[in-house]
C-alpha cells in the first residue's frame, strides 16, 4: 500500500474498510472518549531478563497479531538469546511489532535495542479469527 501523507483509521471497530475509517461512527453513536490510563510504558511493562538480552513486555499494549508465536514464543526466547541463531531471530520477532507490546534491551549497555522501519501500514489476516 503506497505511503500517504495522512490517514484516518477507524476507531470503533465497525468500519467496513477497516483498518481505515469509513464513518461508520457517526451511524452508531461511537463515543470516542479517551478512557487509556495515562500510565508510560515503563511503568506497565514487566521486564524478563536473559543472559545477554531484556525484554519489556506491556501486555496491554498487544495488539493481539500473533507476532509472538512464528519461532517460538519470544517470552521463551529471551532466555536463550546467548545462542547467535536465536538473538537474531529474537530481535527480528520483537521489531516486528514497533512501537508496541515489547522492547529489546542490550543487558550489557542498558540501552534499548532499536532498528529503525520503513513507515507502512500493513494489513494482516488472522487465519484463527477468519
Amino acid at each position: 500500500m503506497p505511503a500517504q501523507e495522512s490517514y484516518q483509521l477507524c476507531r470503533c471497530g465497525k468500519s467496513r474498510a477497516k483498518p481505515f475509517c469509513d464513518g461508520t461512527h457517526n451511524k452508531i453513536g461511537f463515543d470516542g472518549t479517551e478512557t487509556a490510563p495515562r500510565t508510560t510504558y515503563r511503568e506497565q511493562a514487566k521486564v524478563l531478563e536473559g543472559p545477554t538480552l531484556a525484554l519489556t513486555d506491556a501486555e496491554s499494549l498487544c495488539a493481539g497479531a500473533r507476532f509472538c508465536d512464528p519461532n517460538g514464543q519470544v517470552w521463551n526466547q529471551v532466555e536463550r538469546t546467548d545462542e547467535a541463531g536465536l538473538r537474531t531471530t529474537f530481535l527480528r520477532q520483537v521489531n516486528t511489532v514497533r512501537p508496541g507490546a515489547w522492547w529489546p534491551w542490550d543487558r550489557a549497555t542498558g540501552k534499548p535495542i532499536d532498528h529503525p522501519l520503513p513507515v507502512s501500514i500493513g494489513l494482516i489476516e488472522d487465519p484463527l479469527e477468519a
